[in-house]
């Protein structure tokens, strides 16, 4: 019986491909006809910009814009992909940034606070890249980082440990301008972070006015410099031991503290002590090896806005076999920008003057009545109201004074030395007594005095002794 189907067709396979071709050509026109034109590089060195115009001005639809995507394939493995974020500047903060020295700041976390200084090493106004280093006053904490402004945000991150690092590396921080010419922010960690901000106005931060140096017990303490802004205050001193190797310790005794008092009567206790690299603390011991400047940093919080001047820093200090003693300074005015002076050196001749001065000084303490006088020349000047006196009367009026007290101790504050010429110099201090006789009774007292010392083949001696008029 015939079949009611309709008989097949063969089809054969090479026309079945070509079908196929086809169909897949039509598909990938289509597309490219959504997409618009290709975004990579142009082969004829026409860029793509952000309006979609490229390839002799035709424009792409608007949906979808892949174009705006890196295109990663052909972005040779050595060139980085370009930032798409600009980076944007404020005139002023730039100029800040490009001429910044030091700047005072602060950080807390929770009830805890920090006083801070930050120092911009560099600064690129092209990428706004920079570099610098940050302080913490409290414990003496120097880090370095790296960062960039980008659109008047400041943004740098923790990268390398100076000294005594505590905060960890990779730290970030971001700050923009606030009211009161002040950068605002944030410091942040994993599972950390806190407000952070740095102080513009570098009128703000002040030195001291006036150096002042005191010699005492074998030791010269010179205070060099206090940083200071509305939030604490850092003050910098070089000490030197100029006898034997001997320890010394700062705020020794639960009733002997350090303690300043500025010009407005506000009595302000350490935060801490740093002396070369032991602290930071309250009370603070070191080893002082003979005729090496050691760098001692005392930080008090909350210094008062008002004052413009220190009116006393008083610094306890205990050292065998001499014991305990106390220094002073006293009236150093506020102004100016921070001080270099920590850095700069003395020439020879002042510290061998300061070293006759110490031997001076010391040699009472001692009780050593022959080295005493051997700081004096053969004949003095002026030795008080005399004149032209010989050495073994000035021998005569100290034996005196060593028979009759049995504890003597000076101390020189506000030592300034001046040169009249090369072998001859003027030294004015306010010098110190608190003698103790045989029976007990003290004899305590304060005069400004003036030594003039010549130098001839045996060193510095005095040549004369005089008392200032007040």
């Amino acid at each position: 019986m015939p079949s009611m189907m309709p008989p097949r067709r063969h089809v054969s396979t090479t026309r079945i491909v070509f079908i196929i071709t086809i169909a897949a050509l039509a598909a990938i026109l289509w597309v490219q006809a959504i997409r618009g034109p290709h975004t990579g590089p142009a082969s004829n060195g026409i860029s793509h910009n952000d309006s979609g115009v490229a390839n002799g001005g035709k424009k792409a639809p608007e949906p979808p814009r892949r174009q705006d995507l890196p295109n990663t394939e052909t972005v040779p493995r050595n060139e980085s992909i370009p930032k798409t974020k600009e980076v944007r500047f404020d005139g002023s903060l730039a100029n800040e940034l490009s001429s910044a020295d030091v700047l005072p700041g602060g950080g807390s976390e929770g009830t805890s606070s920090w006083p801070m200084r930050f120092t911009f090493t560099s600064f690129d106004r092209n990428t706004g890249e920079l570099k610098g280093q940050v302080e913490w006053l409290v414990p003496g904490s120097i880090v370095r980082y790296e960062g960039r402004l980008v659109e008047n945000t400041l943004e740098f991150k923790l990268t390398e440990c100076v000294r005594n690092c505590q905060t960890p590396l990779g730290t970030e921080y971001k700050l923009s301008p606030s009211e009161g010419n002040r950068l605002v922010g944030t410091w942040s960690f994993p599972n950390r972070s806190g407000p952070v901000w740095i102080d513009l106005a570098r009128a703000k931060s002040a030195n001291l006015a006036t150096e002042q140096a005191v010699t005492s017990h074998g030791f010269d303490f010179r205070l060099k410099s206090c940083f200071l802004n509305d939030y604490a205050a850092a003050c910098d001193l070089i000490l030197v031991n100029n006898s034997e190797d001997k320890s010394i310790t700062f705020g020794e005794g639960a009733n002997r503290q350090i303690e300043m008092y500025d010009n407005v009567g506000n009595r302000y206790a350490p935060e801490s002590v740093l002396l070369a690299n032991e602290g930071p603390g309250r009370v603070v011991t070191h080893f002082m090896v003979s005729k090496i400047p050691t760098a001692v940093r005392i930080v008090f919080l909350h210094f008062s806005e008002d004052a413009s001047a220190i009116a006393l820093l008083k610094i306890p200090c205990a050292s065998q076999p001499m014991g305990s003693f106390a220094i002073e300074f006293r009236n150093n005015r506020l102004g100016g920008e921070p001080s270099t002076a920590i850095n700069q050196q003395e020439t020879n001749d002042e510290r061998e003057i300061r070293l006759l001065l110490n031997r001076w000084t010391e040699s009472l303490s001692r009780h050593d009545l022959h080295e005493h006088v051997d700081c004096y020349g053969p004949v003095l000047e002026r030795y008080f109201k005399g004149v032209n006196v010989p050495r073994d009367v000035v021998f005569a009026d100290k034996n005196r004074a060593f028979a009759r007290f049995s504890s003597l101790h000076v101390g020189l504050v506000d030592t300034r030395i001046k040169s009249q010429s090369a072998d001859r110099a003027v030294v004015e201090f306010k010098k110190t007594w608190d003698f103790r006789s045989t029976a007990g009774r003290p004899f305590i007292g304060a005069a400004k005095e003036q030594l003039v010392v010549t130098k001839a083949s045996g060193g510095w001696m005095i040549v004369s002794e005089t008392e200032i008029p007040q």
